[in-house]
């Protein structure tokens, strides 16, 4: 769970995700990632697709009491 500060813009919550997914798709120890996101976060992890660092890999219905999860997913470096 990621808890932002409440001044914090959408920029600067999309830079430090950002930041943080690019730190562990370059680390040796990560292998794979997987993020799971509920309908009203959907937003942000899209915007994180559209710029190469997340993959949208799917939808589990009822996967959360809210309502439906969406599974994204980077790749480390472990086992290149």
């Amino acid at each position: 769970m990621i808890y932002f500060f409440s001044w914090a813009t959408e920029e600067n919550i999309l830079r430090a995700m950002v930041a943080f997914f690019h730190m562990l798709r370059y680390q040796k120890d990560v292998g794979v990632c997987l993020v799971k996101a509920i309908e009203n976060e959907r937003s942000i992890y899209d915007k994180m697709k559209d710029y190469g660092v997340l993959y949208f890999r799917g939808r589990v219905p009822y996967g959360h009491p809210s309502g439906d999860a969406f599974l994204y997913s980077i790749n480390g470096r472990k086992g290149i």
